[in-house]
C-alpha cells in the first residue's frame, strides 16, 4: 500500500509539472539590416534555414553567422548562450545610443556551467551621453571559449562584463578579453586566456571573487598584459576585494607583462579573505609602470623579478614584494 501510494504521488507530480523549454537555435544572417531585435534576420539556419519571425529569448541559443556583424543598439537582449562565428568581418557589436543604454543577458534563470564558444570578436562599444555597453552574465557559471579571433573588445572604461553569483572562466585556447573595460560582481574571474589592457583607458578587475590563472592542465604563460595603446595611456587595474582561495601560491601563478611606456599594472586590491594580493607568477617589465597602492607579492624561486626597464613605484606604508 505503501509503494502504491508513493507511485500515486510520483504520477500526480507528473501531471502538474511544467514542460521543460526546448532551447531554440537562433542563426543571425542578417537578412534584412544588423539589427539584433528585427524579428527579420533570424532563422534557424545559417544556410538554408527557415525564418523564425522571433528574436532569441533567454532560453535559446544564438549563433551569429560567418561574415555577419550583429548590433545590440539601444536595447536590452537576451540568450541562453553564444556562439560567434569565426570569420574576418563577422561580429558581435553591443553599442549603445544617446538615449539608452545597450546590454545583452546571457544564461538567466538557467543550470550551468554555459560554454560560448567565441570565435570572432565581440566588441562593447564606446559609451554616449553616460549610456554604456553590458554584457550580464547570470546565475550560472560561464565558459568563454575562444578560436580564431575569439576575443571580447571592450571600447569605453565604462564598459562592462558583470558577473552574477558563480563566476566567468576563459580557457586556455586563445580566450582574450583586450581593450578598455570592467569586469565586476560578486563571483570568480578565472584567466585561463589573457586579459590585456591595450587601449587608451582602464581595463578593471574588480571582482569580489576567486581570482586565478592557474589550475591542473593549465600551463603557466603571460596571462595579464599591459601593452601600447594607439594613444594616451593603457592601466590594468587590479581593484576588486580577491580571495586566492586557501593555497594562494596556486591560485595565481602566470605572468604580469609590461612592455610599453605608456601602459601600467596597478594593485590595487583590498586585502581579501586570504591576504593580500600574492602571486606565485614573475612581472616582466621593459618599459612603463607597475604601480602598488596596496601590498603586493610577486615571484617564486623560479620566478623571478625580470626587469630591463620601466618604473616600480609603491605606495607610502606599502609593500611590493619580488622574489
Amino acid at each position: 500500500m505503501k509503494l502504491i501510494g508513493f507511485l500515486f504521488v510520483v504520477a500526480a507530480a507528473l501531471l502538474i509539472a511544467p514542460a521543460l523549454v526546448q532551447a531554440q537555435t537562433f542563426c543571425f544572417t542578417a537578412a534584412d539590416n544588423n539589427d539584433w531585435n528585427d524579428p527579420d534576420n533570424w532563422e534557424d539556419a545559417c544556410v538554408g534555414g527557415d525564418p523564425l519571425n522571433d528574436v532569441p529569448s533567454n532560453t535559446d541559443v544564438v549563433q551569429i553567422c560567418d561574415d555577419v556583424v550583429a548590433v545590440i543598439s539601444n536595447t536590452s537582449a537576451v540568450a541562453y548562450s553564444i556562439n560567434v562565428s569565426d570569420s574576418s568581418t563577422g561580429a558581435l557589436e553591443i553599442t549603445p545610443s544617446q538615449s539608452s543604454a545597450a546590454t545583452l543577458t546571457l544564461g538567466s534563470g538557467e543550470s550551468g556551467p554555459i560554454q560560448h564558444v567565441i570565435l570572432g570578436p565581440v566588441i562593447l562599444n564606446e559609451s554616449v551621453s553616460g549610456n554604456d555597453a553590458t554584457i550580464v552574465l547570470a546565475a550560472v557559471s560561464h565558459i568563454f571559449k575562444g578560436f580564431g579571433i575569439g576575443e571580447v573588445v571592450g571600447k569605453s572604461s565604462a564598459a562592462e562584463i558583470s558577473i552574477a553569483t558563480t563566476g566567468m572562466a576563459l580557457t586556455s585556447d586563445g580566450t582574450l578579453i583586450r581593450g578598455a573595460l570592467q569586469i565586476t560582481g560578486d563571483a570568480d574571474f578565472y584567466n585561463y586566456g589573457v586579459v590585456q589592457a591595450d587601449a587608451n583607458g582602464t581595463l578593471a578587475i574588480r571582482v569580489d571573487g576567486f581570482l586565478k590563472d592557474s589550475a591542473a592542465g593549465v600551463s603557466v604563460a603571460e596571462r595579464w598584459k599591459a601593452t601600447a595603446p594607439p594613444s594616451g595611456t593603457s592601466i590594468l587595474l587590479f581593484d576588486g576585494t580577491f580571495d586566492f582561495g586557501p593555497n594562494p601560491v596556486t591560485s595565481l601563478a602566470s605572468h604580469f607583462v609590461i612592455n610599453s611606456a605608456s601602459a601600467k599594472i596597478t594593485i590595487d586590491a583590498t586585502p581579501g579573505p586570504s591576504g593580500d594580493f600574492t602571486t606565485t607568477g614573475r612581472l616582466k617589465l621593459s618599459a612603463g609602470v607597475l604601480e602598488a597602492l596596496e601590498d603586493a607579492v610577486f615571484g617564486s624561486g623560479s620566478n623571478f623579478l625580470d626587469m630591463s626597464g620601466g618604473t616600480i613605484t609603491v605606495a607610502a606604508g606599502k609593500t611590493f614584494t619580488h622574489s
